[in-house]
């Protein structure tokens, strides 16, 4: 997210944005009636390491899952959850995080699915993970 041209996104811009345009947008969609947003994931620190194994009898140790503290995700989006905190009540918001942080870590593989593609992205095998908490929202919500 940048205020800027997609060349000068960087911290600074990012910060921008979310302070000026982010409010503007939640207003717009509280006003115009009911509206789900998604509340931020976790982005890894990492690449995924899924430890795909090549050949049958070669096992890596490991668990093959790249994690990310908690603690750690829930500060880094204190901001921005805070905002969203306000406008509890007049937009419905669906917070992944419920789902693949679990015992103090957020991770890449949940229920023996690969969650993320990069350190940012959920697959769509990880989006169908969703699914049932999206329609259940879709359905109270609209």
């Amino acid at each position: 997210m940048t205020d800027g041209d997609e060349d000068t996104a960087d911290a600074m811009t990012t910060r921008r944005a979310l302070d000026s345009k982010l409010p503007l947008t939640l207003d717009l969609l509280a006003s115009s009636g009911k509206a789900i947003v998604f509340r931020p994931w976790p982005q890894l620190s990492a690449w995924p390491n899924y430890q795909v194994e090549r050949v049958a009898w070669w096992h890596q140790s490991g668990s093959g899952r790249t994690t990310v503290a908690r603690a750690d995700f829930v500060r880094e989006n204190a901001g921005i959850n805070g905002l969203f905190d306000r406008y509890q009540g007049r937009i419905t918001f669906f917070d992944p995080s419920q789902k693949i942080c679990a015992d103090g870590e957020c991770v890449s593989l949940y229920d023996r699915v690969r969650m993320y593609s990069d350190p940012y992205h959920i697959t769509p095998a990880g989006t169908m993970q969703f699914r049932q908490d999206i329609e259940s929202l879709l359905s109270t919500a609209m």
